[in-house]
Parts: C-alpha cells; sequence; structure tokens
C-alpha cells in the first residue's frame, strides 16, 4: 500500500530487496527524514515502477530505503 498524501516514500529493506535484489539501483538520499526531532536512518533511494490496483495506472516513484524494521538493523 502507498500513502497518497506521503511527503515520502519509505520502503523497509526487506521489501526494498524484492524490487531489487542486490540493491544494484540505490543511490544516495536526496534529504534527512526527520520526524519530532528523531531521524530516520536510511540506506539510500531507489526508484521503482508501481501500478494502481483497480485502474493499472503505472508510475516510477523514489523510495527511501530504511534501514531498520521490526529491530533488525541493515547494511549495504
Amino acid at each position: 500500500m502507498l500513502d497518497c498524501g506521503a511527503t515520502d516514500n519509505v520502503l523497509p529493506f526487506v521489501d526494498a530487496s524484492s524490487v531489487n535484489p542486490n540493491l544494484t539501483a540505490l543511490r544516495q538520499a536526496e534529504a534527512r527524514l526527520t520526524m519530532y526531532g528523531t531521524e530516520l536512518k536510511t540506506l539510500g533511494m531507489l526508484t521503482a515502477a508501481v501500478e494502481h490496483p483497480l485502474s493499472g495506472k503505472r508510475r516510477r516513484m523514489d523510495f527511501y530505503v530504511a534501514a531498520t524494521h521490526d529491530g533488525m538493523v541493515y547494511r549495504v
């Protein structure tokens, strides 16, 4: 699910690696993501093609890849 009202799109490492298994498309993050003074650690960004399940419309979107998920810390 994507939040169409979100300022930025974030994927956990596990999901990002299913889009791009070796994360070869990972590039440097464009910004630091913070909320209420806490920074979300990211590994970088990648672009992925997404498709709306009802309309079938497709679009390429940028995603920040989170370095942590469910207490696990990931490194590339």
